[in-house]
């Protein structure tokens, strides 16, 4: 599970961009491992997670990214994402 900030940017100060303000993709503020279920398992996996956000980051513009993630060859199989609400 990542937790994603939006609308971040870096002041450059040298080189052929000094000046500038370079906006960046979705940066991720925290990554975690959440659990993980054998393959022959066929029960629901459920977990409850709890997650704390520094209070420079801003609520408005964080995310919840969750993988699902094949442990021996590491291929993601599948991702959702949702905003921060609350």
């Amino acid at each position: 599970m990542a937790v994603t900030e939006r609308g971040l940017g870096t002041a450059v100060k040298a080189g052929e961009n000094a000046g500038k303000e370079v906006q960046h993709a979705d940066v991720v503020r925290s990554l975690h491992k959440i659990g993980s279920l054998a393959a022959k398992d066929s029960s629901a996996f459920d977990v409850h997670q709890e997650v704390k956000f520094k209070s420079s980051w801003k609520r408005e513009n964080l995310r919840i990214v969750v993988f699902v993630q094949e442990r021996k060859s590491l291929r993601i199989l599948g991702v959702a994402a949702t905003r921060v609400t609350g």
